[in-house]
């Protein structure tokens, strides 16, 4: 049987009375890593990741090696996109869990809410920008500093570095992994269904809505087919100085939303050739927080799934420009061998999807 130990940072040991023997319980602490502009905590199985933002979540599998070194490529690269003079850096708890839904993994990102630009940035972008944790943000998870990454344990992962040793049935983790962190660098939404729920609470009683840096770039077309911008951002009458957003927005499930990479001196909206993943049927963790391709370009990073023995690792050169954006400064990664070949490669088998949170 397991024998729990509550504390956090220890792991859930086995006592082994099937063979007489009883093991003493070796504690181990939880390992911290860093690689580049993130700072990763390893939760094994039985250790427990406790969050009053995200809750209590135990994980379920140790980390080989061969694991971690795969997290740190997925790291490394969005280091080398990300351009920034922070010394903070990006906290992320990684665990192991029995996801369900089909989903490969999920990020479960913390916000920080700026009042002076009314935009809540995710933990990424809190800590990588400037003034990063400082007073000029309202710190909405109770000053946590460490987002979430979950990956499941009942799906065949590909851990290596090769493009031809992943396996048709197999799915490619280091490209799961630079999915999820994208979450945690921006690529996240509050439009929930037909609702928007990124409110913020002030303790007087205010209530300001609130959107995401991805938000921002929602698109739509209004009555007579004219391309608007989703929300319009407005002075605050009792706080002078900072931002609220319009509150009479609706969201429609299967709408198509675009998302705009400017605007010309004239007002004309740049739009990017992806569009914002919504499907006819809301899908928590999926819908508004993904992007799809509007042609025939390439298949985006942030797309809602991948396909099984399907190598995809690099963000695309549109989802580069949105990240621009954002706010970002993005630098392009010289393009590795795989990255050159992973799409010839990748669409030689027809398989199935997994959708990815």
């Amino acid at each position: 049987m397991f024998t729990n130990m509550t504390k956090t940072n220890w792991k859930r040991m086995l006592l082994c009375a099937g063979a007489g023997l009883l093991a003493l319980p070796a504690f181990a602490a939880v390992e911290t890593v860093t690689y580049g502009n993130f700072e990763v905590s390893f939760y094994g199985n039985g250790d427990v990741f406790s969050s009053n933002w995200w809750g209590n979540n135990q994980g379920s599998q140790d980390w080989t090696q061969e694991v971690k070194d795969c997290v740190g490529r997925a790291l490394n690269y969005w280091s080398d996109v990300i351009v920034t003079d922070s010394t903070e850096k990006v906290k992320i708890a990684f665990l192991w869990q029995n996801l369900t839904s089909g989903a490969l993994g999920g990020a479960n990102p913390l916000y920080y809410w700026n009042p002076y630009s009314g935009v809540c940035y995710s933990n990424g972008e809190a800590a990588l920008r400037e003034h990063a944790y400082s007073g000029a943000y309202y710190n909405l998870a109770n000053k946590e500093t460490t987002s979430l990454v979950r990956i499941s344990t009942n799906m065949d992962f590909y851990y290596g570095e090769s493009e031809t040793g992943i396996q048709h049935s197999q799915y490619d983790l280091q490209s799961v992994l630079v999915h999820e962190i994208g979450h945690l660098m921006g690529f996240d939404s509050f439009c929930s269904g037909d609702a928007m729920w990124g409110n913020v609470y002030l303790g007087n009683g205010d209530a300001f809505t609130s959107v995401t840096t991805f938000d921002t770039l929602l698109v739509s077309k209004n009555a007579n087919g004219d391309l608007v911008n989703v929300f319009e951002a407005k002075d605050s009458v009792d706080h002078p100085g900072w931002v609220n957003y319009e509150q009479n927005v609706e969201f429609s499930t299967g709408k198509e939303y675009f998302l705009k990479t400017g605007e010309t001196d004239s007002g004309e909206l740049q739009l990017s050739t992806l569009k914002v993943y919504n499907p006819t049927t809301y899908s928590s963790g999926s819908s508004m927080s993904h992007v799809e391709a509007t042609g025939t370009g390439e298949e985006p990073q942030m797309s809602y799934a991948i396909a099984n023995g399907k190598i995809r690792r690099e963000l695309t050169s549109e989802e580069l420009t949105l990240l621009k954006a954002m706010g970002w400064t993005v630098a392009v990664p010289e393009p590795s061998a795989f990255g050159l070949l992973a799409g010839t490669f990748a669409l030689a088998f027809a398989v199935s999807r997994r959708r990815r949170q």
